[in-house]
C-alpha cells in the first residue's frame, strides 16, 4: 500500500514523500523506493486543525473517516481477496472519492484517544496491538451521516452478503463533529481535490 503523507522538519518545512508499508529489501533499495513498515505519524498531541470549504456545485459534500481493524486485512478462506479490499471495491462503486489513505499501526500511546473517538470496548482495541490497520478518508454527498446506508442502497445479493458479515467491523462515525476529530488523528493533510484540508 503506497503512503503519502506531509512532515515538518527541524527547519520548520512541510516536506510531502511517500513511501511503502512494509520491510526493505534488496529490490527497493536498488529502485530507491522509501519504505516505512510502520506509519507512526499519529499523534494527538498535535495541534491540526479542519479547514472546510463550501462546495457550490455539491453543497452536501463530506468527508468521512473509515478504519479498517487488521482482522479486515487478511484474506478469507473462500477468496484470495480481503475483506477490506471487497469492501473498498463497493464503496468505490458507490462513488466515494478517496482523498486520503494511510496503513499504520497505532501507537500503545494514543489507544486512549483512539479509543475515546470511536467509543470502542478494550478487548477490541487489543486487536490493534502490534498490528496494521488501513485509514481512509472518503468524500461524497452526505459521506457522514448517510455511510451506511448509502453502502446498503448499492447492494446486490452478494455485497449485501459482505456488508452484513463484514461491514459492522468497519469503524466511523455519523456523528459530524468526530468525525472532524478523527481526521484530525489519524491524518495530517488530504488530498488536493478535498473540500476539507488538515492545517
Amino acid at each position: 500500500a503506497v503512503v503519502s503523507r506531509q512532515s515538518t522538519g527541524s527547519s520548520g518545512i512541510n516536506a510531502e514523500y511517500g513511501g511503502l508499508c512494509c520491510p526493505n529489501t534488496l529490490d527497493m533499495q536498488a529502485e530507491g523506493i522509501p519504505h516505512s513498515y510502520i506509519d507512526e505519524v499519529v499523534d494527538s498531541t498535535l495541534s491540526r486543525g479542519l479547514d472546510s470549504k463550501p462546495c457550490l456545485l455539491k453543497p452536501l459534500l463530506q468527508t468521512v473517516s473509515v478504519v479498517f481493524p487488521p482482522d479486515l486485512l487478511k484474506p478469507v478462506k473462500q477468496s484470495r481477496l480481503s475483506p477490506a479490499s471487497q469492501l473498498i471495491t463497493l464503496i468505490q462503486n458507490c462513488q466515494f472519492d478517496v482523498v486520503g489513505a494511510r496503513l499504520m499501526t497505532i501507537p500503545i500511546s494514543q489507544f486512549p484517544k483512539f479509543r475515546s473517538l470511536f467509543k470502542l470496548r478494550t478487548e477490541i482495541c487489543q486487536t490493534f496491538v502490534n498490528r496494521p490497520c488501513l485509514v481512509l478518508a472518503l468524500q461524497r454527498e452526505n459521506a457522514v451521516s448517510c455511510f451506511y446506508q448509502i453502502l446498503q442502497g448499492y447492494s446486490n445479493n452478494n455485497s449485501k452478503k459482505l456488508l452484513e458479515t463484514y461491514g459492522h467491523m468497519m469503524l466511523t462515525t455519523p456523528n459530524r463533529n468526530l468525525n472532524v476529530d478523527q481526521l484530525r488523528f489519524f491524518f495530517d493533510h488530504l488530498s488536493t481535490r478535498c473540500k476539507d484540508q488538515i492545517k
